[in-house]
């Protein structure tokens, strides 16, 4: 599960390794929009193909 800086949801369904920490933040480079939902009264995108990027802490 990602979170955007203006606080949305984005469900990541991916296989293989993923080499991120929770609270880790990426940029996502490209992604395929599967579907909007809302879980728990919360709006959230599901994506799938997603290619991200990891950012320098500072950034």
């Amino acid at each position: 599960m990602l979170r955007t800086d203006g606080n949305l949801l984005i469900k990541w369904f991916a296989t293989g390794v993923r080499d991120y920490e929770p609270g880790q933040r990426v940029r996502i480079l490209c992604a395929t929009v599967k579907d909007h939902e809302i879980f728990r009264d919360q709006d959230q995108t599901v994506i799938t193909r997603a290619k991200l990027e990891p950012l320098d802490p500072a950034a």
